[in-house]
């Protein structure tokens, strides 16, 4: 069964970085389309993916049945630039997800342990280019994370834990298959247009 599943994981990423490598312009480089979607299924996919690199990921308390609104491509790309941070800046962390429904949207939770954000840059770290001062990355992962998920009405949050350095949450909300929220434009996203 662990084998089927990595084989299903394995098989979407593929597709979906086989539409990232398409040229713009062409069919299936295309915008996925809104779909009604199990959200299980990708943080299970993601889950598997993430172990095989010998992270310590676990679903941790997953509601059963959830289904959201809009692209299951879009959720594995959060996943995989949430989990990229946790593995750069917790490295050896433990990795806890958990998912719930609360009223209209579907809460997912992405838990380590490591140093954490410093108190005061919660926000900041959604902005583009920003990064740690030890960070080799080039600070675009959570930018696009916000805006991936702000253009299917969901949002993406990070917060501390209640003692600094004792890890971090990453928050991420998905509109419930059927109940969308009004779309509201990314942070900038007005001046990247016109650039």
């Amino acid at each position: 069964q662990d084998q089927m599943l990595l084989r299903m994981a394995v098989a979407d990423e593929l597709a979906r970085l086989n539409v990232l490598l398409q040229p713009r312009g062409s069919d299936a480089a295309g915008e996925s389309p809104s779909q009604n979607y199990d959200v299980e299924t990708v943080l299970k996919q993601r889950v598997a993916l993430a172990e095989t690199t010998g992270m310590d990921i676990r679903l941790s308390d997953v509601e059963p049945s959830l289904r959201a609104q809009g692209s299951p491509q879009v959720l594995a790309q959060v996943l995989t630039n949430v989990l990229a941070n946790c593995e750069r800046h917790a490295s050896g962390s433990p990795v806890r997800i958990s998912a719930a429904r609360r009223g209209r949207i579907i809460v997912l939770r992405v838990c380590d342990f490591g140093p954490g954000v410093p108190s005061g840059q919660e926000t900041d770290v959604f902005e583009c280019g920003v990064r740690g001062p030890k960070s080799r990355g080039q600070g675009f992962g959570l930018y696009l994370c916000r805006r991936l998920l702000n253009a299917e009405s969901g949002e993406i949050t990070l917060k501390p834990r209640p003692v600094e350095g004792a890890g971090c949450t990453v928050v991420i909300e998905l509109p419930v298959a059927g109940a969308r929220r009004p779309v509201e434009p990314a942070p900038g996203a007005a001046e990247i247009g016109r650039a």
